[in-house]
């Protein structure tokens, strides 16, 4: 009940910045773009001139970073994944199709989906991932996590990792993608993320090394100890979910944000399965709230029988503590 009203409310408000009745004069001037193959006078509409027009759509409709949002649009229909291709392909002309394309992106754009899904794939450490709704989108601050386990294994004899709430698999995929002899079990309860996750992983060519498990943590069933399970799970506690961009609110699954009253329910989990799975001296890295380190901290010292001690926490580009590594004694 929760989650739906909080998307009826964004909704809403996104409704009456849009205006999205309005979009049929930019449909027709766009498509007009091929007016001198028809005989037409209209001279045909060029990448900056779409750039120019929908930056100044997105910024009155409050669209959240309107020039990035266009401009990835355009490199997607120019078929690069840089930015820096719009401008330096800016006097070329689209075609009607691009276009079209370029108008029907726009407008979920102004519906507030997240400029990940609109073109379909992002970028992650050295790979381009497939993403749709509702599967989370993984951040840029989420690559400090990665390179903090890349560290632990290279300096250890790790063949074999657990990732948790995998998501799009963003994490265990990066970290196959850098070790060709690692190994890595994903799970998470969402089917359409398992699915998503086995899908980048056979376009990345590398299915062979990663398994995937549907199922709830608490559910979690394997052969194998691990010396490294890493997860950036659920960590928003529940009274900031309605301070989230509508963006998030409106399109990604918000189970897989909301961490409940402290926002440790699922980290909680994780540490169970980390007591049961991790081998001695093994780590287990996670992304969390910043008010978390010290809460979690204090839980482990609390409670021995976890036997999981707090090494220490991380700061993210902001030099805030948003990653803590912990470890089986």
């Amino acid at each position: 009940m929760f989650r739906t009203l909080v998307r009826r409310c964004v909704q809403t408000q996104c409704k009456r910045l849009s205006k999205l009745s309005d979009l049929s004069h930019v449909e027709r001037r766009s498509l007009s773009a091929n007016a001198s193959t028809t005989g037409g006078n209209s001279k045909p509409e060029t990448v900056e001139d779409m750039l120019k027009l929908w930056f100044k759509r997105f910024s009155d409709a409050q669209v959240y970073e309107p020039l990035e949002s266009i401009a990835n649009i355009l490199a997607s229909t120019l078929n690069s994944n840089k930015i820096a291709t719009v401008y330096q392909e800016r006097d070329r002309k689209l075609s009607t199709v691009e276009m079209k394309n370029i108008i029907e992106m726009c407008k979920k754009r102004l519906q507030r989906m997240p400029i990940q899904y609109v073109i379909g794939q992002w970028d992650f450490r050295e790979l381009t991932l497939k993403l749709r709704p509702p599967v989370f989108i993984p951040r840029p601050e989420t690559e400090i996590l990665v390179e903090l386990a890349l560290n632990d294994i290279k300096s250890r004899d790790v063949t074999c990792i657990l990732e948790p709430c995998c998501g799009s698999g963003a994490i265990s995929l990066a970290l196959l993608n850098l070790l060709p002899g690692l190994k890595a079990v994903a799970c998470d309860k969402s089917s359409k993320a398992c699915e998503l996750t086995e899908e980048n992983a056979s376009d990345l060519k590398l299915s062979g090394r990663l398994e995937v498990q549907q199922c709830a943590i608490g559910d979690i069933e394997l052969k194998n100890k691990f010396d490294l399970i890493i997860s950036n799970p659920p960590y928003v506690l529940s009274k900031d979910m309605m301070d989230l961009q509508a963006e998030i609110l409106l399109f990604e699954d918000l189970e897989a944000l909301d961490g409940g009253l402290d926002g440790l329910d699922v980290v909680r989990d994780i540490l169970g399965v980390a007591t049961t799975y991790l081998n001695r001296s093994g780590k287990l890295f996670l992304e969390v709230d910043p008010s978390h380190p010290e809460l979690i901290a204090n839980l482990l010292t609390g409670s021995p029988s976890l036997g999981l001690k707090f090494e220490r926490s991380h700061k993210d580009f902001n030099g805030v503590a948003r990653f803590v590594e912990i470890i089986k004694t």
